[in-house]
């Protein structure tokens, strides 16, 4: 071989090793270029069954970029639909120069339905409120007497978008901020309870919510929630004694209700047509009464669950 076409083809050996090698060596077939792609994964397995439940559950998110330094708002994005329930669902987060920043999400079809999300520039303004009702009927304290659609927030500090080629992807967990009551009330002595005459209310102060998921305290927080559903129902009590099943009158009613945090003191009330109450309880002490031991075998050896993990959950 002559010593021109042995040099000819080491000058092109040579430029295809730097094209293969101008951007760290490699180029991704599903990108095909050398810039980095991000992604964001979103996962919700705060719940009882600790599995991640995001694709049945979540149909809306609206995702916000922060710059940390100066706590702005540099990106956002809203995706709903059927694209949220596919398998290895990531949004795509386009047109954002490298650097440092906090994800923030805002998900669930409540957020766009029941809740407002203020419309900011500011991640420390981009607060959650739901939507209440006022008048003479309810008395003072604004209400909410319907389903509320599901409301979940998420939060990602402080990760880096790094300027290497490639996909990185960052995973944001959600919390759910909505939760379903149910009561059922039955006489001990076996007398008929009449549903039509029963009203169930939760009163709290979790209407406004900050843009890391705390509770903001002002006038528009305190809210009562009633029931949405109430109907008769009828419980079936066995006596292997007697060998005889009797039947007992039920009513059964139920509310949607914001977070429950630990720090308040949401109270469960059931009145009668004339106001008089039959009974008013402490909704999280009750709830507490229902926190199993059993739940930290599932937590699979992890700390001791704290109250407010469990109303999470």
């Amino acid at each position: 071989m002559k010593l021109p076409d042995i040099f000819h083809r080491l000058m092109v050996l040579t430029a295809a090793c730097l094209m293969l090698t101008g951007c760290s060596g490699l180029i991704y077939q599903d990108e095909g270029d050398c810039d980095p792609h991000y992604k964001v994964k979103f996962i919700y397995d705060m719940n009882m069954a600790f599995a991640d439940a995001f694709p049945r559950q979540v149909s809306a998110v609206t995702l916000y970029l922060v710059n940390p330094e100066t706590g702005r708002i540099v990106w956002q994005k809203h995706e709903s639909g059927d694209a949220l329930a596919q398998p290895g669902y990531l949004m795509d987060v386009d047109g954002v120069e490298p650097g440092t920043y906090t994800l923030i999400a805002w998900a669930g079809k409540g957020h766009k339905t029941h809740f407002s999300v203020t419309d900011t520039d500011m991640h420390t303004d981009l607060h959650c409120r739901l939507l209440t009702k006022s008048d003479a009927e309810h008395g003072t304290t604004a209400y909410h007497n319907e389903d509320l659609d599901p409301l979940f927030h998420g939060k990602l500090e402080l990760q880096e978008f790094t300027d290497r080629q490639g996909t990185h992807v960052f995973t944001v967990p959600l919390t759910k901020d909505t939760n379903n009551i149910q009561v059922i009330l039955q006489h001990l002595s076996g007398a008929k309870v009449d549903a039509s005459q029963l009203t169930y209310t939760i009163t709290d102060n979790n209407a406004h919510m900050n843009w890391d998921n705390s509770l903001v305290k002002d006038t528009d927080s305190p809210v009562t929630y009633y029931h949405w559903d109430r109907r008769q129902a009828v419980g079936t009590i066995i006596s292997p004694e007697l060998g005889i099943e009797q039947s007992h009158s039920a009513a059964k009613a139920e509310l949607s209700v914001g977070r429950l945090m630990d720090m308040e003191d949401p109270m469960l009330t059931v009145t009668r047509p004339d106001g008089t109450q039959v009974f008013s309880i402490h909704l999280l002490d009750w709830c507490r009464a229902f926190k199993s031991q059993h739940l930290q075998s599932l937590a699979r050896g992890r700390a001791t669950m704290s109250d407010q993990e469990f109303f999470d959950r």
